[in-house]
């Protein structure tokens, strides 16, 4: 007999740890933020502006779902002359693009501002949509968990432009 409860009472241990466990882990978050997902047809273009403070280059692309271009343009301090691209990208890259991007939570990005770092980088998103609404995401010196992610989604919409 004792030898059963020296197995018995291990076990339920352990089984009402994991269930207390599953218990908080399941608990909802009360300030987590809604996952927001869109369509191509929602929107209408993004404009993102990508810069450093201490070298002063900065970056502007426009992704116009209306004409399928991708535009860039880039610039530094220490020249006036701007280099201009613009590509044609096809209805699937677009597609895939906004799945991409709904997949990252990009439309649920709100700003993220990290005031201790002074020199270093930001991005300015801005998403206009077909009803007039816009909304502007600004990261300074501090990113959202997916936004190496969403850069990779807007470079492979880049690369697929011609």
């Amino acid at each position: 007999m004792k030898t059963k409860l020296k197995f018995i009472i291990p076990v339920i241990l352990l089984i009402m740890l994991i269930s207390v466990i599953l218990i908080i882990n399941n608990k909802p978050v009360e300030n987590e933020t809604p996952t927001v997902t869109k369509s191509v047809s929602d929107i209408d273009r993004i404009e993102i502006e990508d810069g450093e403070y201490l070298f002063g280059y900065k970056s502007n692309y426009v992704i116009d779902f209306k004409t399928n271009t991708f535009t860039s343009v880039y610039s530094d301090s220490d020249s006036e002359d701007n280099e201009e691209t613009i590509g044609h990208f096809s209805d699937k890259a677009k597609e895939n693009f906004v799945r991409l991007a709904n997949k990252y939570g990009f439309f649920s990005w709100h700003d993220y501002v990290n005031l201790n770092i002074e020199d270093g980088g930001y991005t300015e998103f801005l998403i206009v949509y077909n009803d007039g609404s816009q909304k502007e995401i600004w990261c300074d010196n501090a990113y959202p968990d997916t936004y190496e992610s969403m850069w990779g989604a807007v470079r492979e919409l880049r690369s697929n432009s011609y």
